[in-house]
This record gives C-alpha cells, structure tokens and sequence, in this order.
C-alpha cells in the first residue's frame, strides 16, 4: 500500500498517514511522532499545541479526521476488526456511540469492557477516609466521597497518583467502616 499523507484539521502542522502513521511538520522537516498504547489499549501520541501544552491524542481519531469525512458529527471511530491497534484508515469508520457498542457486542469485544468496568466498580467500593487540617470524615465507600466532594479523582489520591482533592486527603480503610 502507497502512503498518503493529509493534513490533520485543527492541528496545525500535524498529518496523517492512510496507514495509521502520525508525523509533524511544525519544525520546517517531517518526522514521525512517537507512538504508545495507553491504557485501554489504543495507540495514541503526544501533540504539543501553539501555547506549548502537550495533549495525548489516539491515532485513529486523527487518522479519521484526516481522511473520513464526518458529515453527520458522529462521535466515535470504529475500529472495523475489532484490533485497537490497527489504524489503516480502511479498517476505520465514523459510528454512533449505540453502533459502536453494538458492534462490541457482536464481536466478543464488549466482555472485555465489562470486566474492566466491574473491577473499576469494586474499587470505587472501597472505606475511604478525608483529612484536612485535623478534620476528619470517614465515608462507606469512594463512590460516597465522590459524590460529596463533587469529584472523579477521590481514587487518585488513594493511589498516590494525586496529591489532594480540594485540599483534602484521602486514603482507603482496610475493612468494614465504624
């Protein structure tokens, strides 16, 4: 297969390739940008924008940008096999959220997905106790402190992935809240 290079829309300086291939221009020469799976298994790279912020975009959104058109907005791209990793623009589509979850279904994909959100869920079960300034508040579970204190980043903070939430700290209570 020939490789065809287009300009990505909205980001200046950045093309893709019909292959899956994401390179930038910005610096007068191409040069390919590197590329990661993140953690849900879907290849993306780092775009540093015009103000210098550096953002982590998935790769086959881009390459859908690129070369799909998109004429009725449709929100997700289809990884037409099934394979996260395979971005060729032909294995690639435009597709409704309802669609894409039903092609999950169809192809075996969607008891992956379940079983990751059942183990997120049981983590979001967990005691978890806030401090701040000697003040203390024990909750039933990281799903009670989310809701409280209006936030997703309660586990972050039990993981030592966050400093704080708010000024509060958190951390998880071994066994059965009293």
């Amino acid at each position: 297969m020939q490789i065809e290079w287009r300009d990505v829309p909205n980001f200046k300086g950045i093309q893709a390739s019909n292959t899956g291939l994401i390179r930038s221009i910005k610096r007068g020469f191409p040069y390919e940008l590197k590329r990661f799976i993140d953690k849900k298994g879907y290849v993306r790279v780092s775009i540093t924008n015009s103000e210098g912020k550096t953002r982590n975009k998935s790769v086959h959104r881009l390459v859908c940008m690129a070369f799909l058109p998109n004429p009725n907005n449709l929100p997700q791209v289809n990884h037409k096999d099934g394979n996260k990793t395979n971005n060729n623009v032909e294995n690639l589509e435009w597709i409704t959220n309802r669609d894409n979850a039903l092609h999950a279904i169809r192809n075996g994909l969607w008891k992956t997905f379940q079983e990751g959100a059942r183990r997120e869920n049981e983590k979001r079960k967990k005691p978890v106790i806030a401090s701040k300034e000697g003040e203390v508040i024990k909750f039933e579970c990281v799903r009670d402190a989310e809701k409280y204190f209006n936030s997703r980043h309660i586990s972050d903070v039990c993981k030592g992935k966050r400093p704080h939430v708010k000024g509060w700290h958190f951390t998880y209570r071994e066994g059965v809240m009293s």
